[in-house]
């Protein structure tokens, strides 16, 4: 999830109380979301684009930073 997130500038922390999660991004937004299942739609909120896991291009540059 931490690779994923990082190429769209967001990052996310676990919070102690369990399945809650805060997301921010470089320009200092923040976002708490509850469950894993929000993560990918905060981080989209935050990142300003869509997050597509199954893109080509984004795939290929993943395969690559690694």
């Amino acid at each position: 999830m931490k690779k994923i997130l990082d190429a769209y500038g967001v990052s996310a922390r676990e919070l102690p109380a369990g399945d809650t999660y805060l997301l921010s991004n470089r320009t200092g937004g923040s976002l708490v979301v509850a469950g894993i299942r929000h993560v990918w739609a905060g981080a989209a909120s935050l990142a300003g684009r869509e997050i597509d896991l199954l893109d080509d291009k984004f795939l290929l540059s993943l395969e690559e930073s690694s």
